[in-house]
């Protein structure tokens, strides 16, 4: 999404639960789960069904997944952050204009845990009940962003390309078994746009350790 591929510095990593790089084709379609810790715990069902080539959802650009929220698309997999006291989350978003869009969030009742506001910005929680990290100002649509939601009982820390937003006491982890990318509970609020590299670590990274990550994939 930015222009560049993008390194998977980080692949070795044994905190890496689960990652989605949506602009990789494999022989089973676009989404491969990279991450050692392969298997059906962590493979992706696109709009209900294991068909990661579903032709609602297209690289566009550059290699990415598109997300269109008039239909909605979304992909359901097994928690990675489900009972975790620290975990990371990073992801590169490029989202279109109007309405809240969710990057990942419960599958019965709560919250979209990682969305954006269409007029505060992005928030972050590890558990829908309570209080979300927002950043001061709203992201601009069309404009790749690398976002790092780092988590270590009971406070969470916000980065967006590798800079410090805020942080704030989140709670507790999700108890929820399931989530969902680009879209929440009732198939509401859905992403309308483009998401890749979706990481998911069970432990806080440091900023150091996201600044490499968001280098890797922006070259300086």
């Amino acid at each position: 999404m930015s222009g560049n591929k993008f390194k998977w510095n980080s692949y070795d990593d044994e905190n890496l639960v689960c990652a989605y790089d949506f602009g990789t084709l494999t022989a089973g379609g676009l989404m491969k789960n990279l991450a050692r810790r392969t298997g059906s715990t962590y493979d992706g069902f696109i709009n209900g069904t294991y068909t990661p080539a579903n032709p609602l959802i297209r690289a566009k650009k550059t290699p990415c997944m598109d997300f269109n929220a008039s239909v909605p698309n979304y992909i359901s997999l097994t928690n990675p952050l489900n009972g975790l006291t620290t975990a990371s989350v990073i992801c590169w978003i490029n989202w279109d204009s109007g309405g809240n869009r969710t990057v990942y969030g419960a599958v019965i009742g709560g919250a979209p845990y990682l969305y954006i506001h269409q007029t505060s910005g992005i928030y972050a929680s590890m558990s829908a009940s309570v209080g979300n990290i927002s950043p001061p100002k709203l992201t601009p649509p069309s404009t790749t962003v690398m976002v790092a939601f780092i988590f270590n009982y009971p406070y969470g820390w916000l980065y967006l390309n590798g800079k410090f937003i805020d942080y704030k006491n989140v709670g507790p982890s999700p108890v929820e078994a399931n989530i969902r990318i680009g879209i929440y509970s009732g198939l509401v609020v859905p992403y309308d746009g483009r998401l890749d590299n979706i990481m998911f670590y069970d432990r806080a990274l440091t900023l150091d350790q996201v600044q490499s990550i968001y280098r890797s994939a922006n070259p300086r």
